[in-house]
């Protein structure tokens, strides 16, 4: 990639997260963002379609970089403890927990990377349906995951790993089996 788009992609990103951090998605416009990355907003739609886009591709970018660290799903199952480390080590490669529209509270992100994780497990050969409520684990382990990457002043020590671990842990080994 020529070093001028990787400047101007850099740049349009850096903006898109100020504003994020200002003011809700919707609100935010190509014009003030062009202003902020300092460029055109010609030179931002050759970039992306709209504001969307630009949050989808980010958001696409996330997901893409959470399912590549899950290598193995029934570590769930085998390792739980080993299953919330690997996820949240993936979490924690991209450091963009604080935006708004990638939030615990956004339902539709979370749905958005719960499916690619259930796609990236059926790819590995387990079928979920075999376990009864697993979607819904999945969805309050994630959710629970960037809940804690949220706080980026504070770093989250490996005993406050390790205790989450724990409780996800345990509360797979309650599961009742399926019958």
């Amino acid at each position: 990639m020529d070093l001028r788009v990787k400047k101007t992609e850099r740049a349009i990103r850096r903006a898109f997260f100020q504003l994020l951090q200002t003011k809700p998605f919707e609100k935010i416009t190509v014009k003030e963002l062009s202003e902020l990355a300092e460029i055109n907003k010609t030179t931002f739609y050759a970039h992306y379609e709209t504001i969307y886009d630009l949050l989808d591709t980010v958001q696409l970018e996330f997901i893409d970089a959470v399912t590549d660290h899950l290598e193995n799903f029934s570590l769930l199952f085998s390792n739980p403890r080993g299953f919330i480390l690997q996820l949240y080590s993936g979490m924690e490669y991209l450091n963009i927990e604080n935006i708004p529209p990638m939030s615990a509270n956004s339902n539709l992100f979370v749905h958005r990377l719960s499916e690619a994780i259930d796609k990236k497990v059926a790819a590995q050969g387990v079928q979920l349906s075999k376990y009864q409520g697993i979607s819904i684990i999945l969805d309050f382990i994630i959710s629970g995951l960037i809940g804690l990457r949220k706080d980026s002043q504070q770093e989250r020590t490996e005993e406050e790993l390790e205790y989450l671990a724990s409780f996800v842990e345990g509360g797979i080994r309650a599961l009742p089996p399926l019958e």
